[in-house]
């Protein structure tokens, strides 16, 4: 249920923003949103009880009572191995970080000194795989047991976060950080709803603080921007920040239901899963989000992409999926064990509200280092019971 209260809470947040309605260019039609997230939360819940439901049915029936005399597993890390391993995510940064430069020339945070460089979000052919190193490496830190050697690895990873200015991907990590923190140390003392929400809200908080201060240091608040977004007189005098935080809350989802009032969606199929391609292979074909009138700055929720590639009937399916792997993560032995793949579904949850997180190949690969860190890293100690 806790990965449910994270997609409620996200979609929340975004109700709140889209409610103020602070600009002309928001769908006028809050109702419809409203359904729309009742619905998914149902059909996301279906599935985790479906999940439950047969995975106890499984064990009921199928599944035979462990002896007394049976080996118990015991899992433990070597610490060599996730030294040997962060060793190899690290010498992964350098390649990316070289061939970054190679193919795309100095680092975007040279334009500081006057430098000619590439723009921020073009830079990078292998953005990607830099992205989900970082990640993986930040995360690894967590696991050592020397503090200095946790610390300067976290001071390099953010180096190369702010000298790239991977700012999405540096808040994308902080937040599997915090919920890996929540998996592994505070979960089980939380003792009722109230003060999970107030955790996930308080972490929200902390992000619009975040995204608010760095809106003020890329200098984009100025009246130019405001008047771009049609923010409503009412609100001109408002604090840029936050009307740029406002707006990144409200934005997707009201791109969503003007291209849900445009069209019936399932003409886009496959292309839906560009994401999961590398740029050079994706289909040049695929519609783009700025296509459609009403719609501003391109970007959309993880809803659109399922919709316009295969109709509504594919985000319920979704929903159900996500229901059933949020029952899979949520297991005892998933949390306790193996934390991090339920930190990254978290972070994916909390953030897809505003972007397609589920698709996006950087997560996909960083799923599959998991894969490798757990293989080659924890063993298990069998001991007779």
């Amino acid at each position: 249920m806790i990965f449910i209260l994270i997609y409620l809470a996200s979609w929340l947040l975004v109700l709140g923003a889209y409610s103020i309605d602070i600009s002309n260019y928001l769908y006028p039609d809050k109702g419809i949103l409203i359904s729309i997230i009742i619905n998914n939360v149902i059909f996301m819940f279906v599935g985790f009880c479906f999940a439950k439901t047969f995975c106890f049915f499984v064990k009921k029936n199928y599944v035979t009572a462990p002896s007394h005399v049976g080996a118990a597993k015991e899992y433990t890390f070597d610490d060599d191995r996730i030294s040997s391993f962060a060793k190899f995510l690290t010498i992964g940064v350098f390649v990316c970080v070289i061939g970054n430069i190679v193919t795309g020339g100095l680092p975007p945070i040279f334009r500081l000194f006057g430098l000619d460089v590439s723009y921020y979000l073009e830079y990078g052919k292998f953005s990607g795989p830099l992205q989900s190193f970082l990640a993986m490496l930040f995360l690894v830190s967590f696991k050592y047991k020397n503090k200095s050697n946790k610390y300067i690895t976290r001071i390099f990873v953010l180096s190369i976060y702010a000298i790239t200015v991977l700012r999405g991907p540096l808040l994308m990590v902080l937040l599997q950080s915090f919920f890996l923190w929540f998996f592994s140390v505070n979960f089980r003392q939380l003792k009722n709803v109230r003060n999970l929400f107030a955790a996930i809200f308080i972490l929200l908080f902390v992000i619009i603080i975040f995204m608010s201060v760095f809106s003020t240091v890329r200098g984009e608040l100025v009246v130019g921007i405001l008047k771009y977004f049609r923010i409503k007189d009412d609100y001109m005098n408002w604090y840029p920040g936050i009307i740029i935080v406002i707006m990144y809350a409200s934005i997707p989802s009201s791109n969503f239901l003007w291209i849900q009032n445009a069209t019936v969606g399932g003409i886009n199929g496959i292309s839906a899963f560009n994401t999961l391609i590398p740029k050079i292979f994706r289909n040049p074909l695929r519609v783009d989000i700025s296509d459609y009138s009403g719609t501003l700055d391109g970007v959309g929720t993880y809803m659109t992409s399922y919709y316009l590639g295969y109709g509504i009937q594919a985000i319920y399916i979704l929903q159900f999926l996500l229901g059933i792997i949020a029952f899979v993560f949520s297991r005892k032995e998933m949390l306790d064990q193996r934390p991090l793949f339920a930190a990254l579904f978290a972070e994916q949850l909390l953030l897809s509200t505003f972007f397609d997180t589920f698709t996006a190949l950087v997560n996909v690969f960083e799923y599959v280092l998991f894969v490798m860190f757990y293989i080659y890293c924890l063993r298990s100690d069998s001991k007779r019971c």
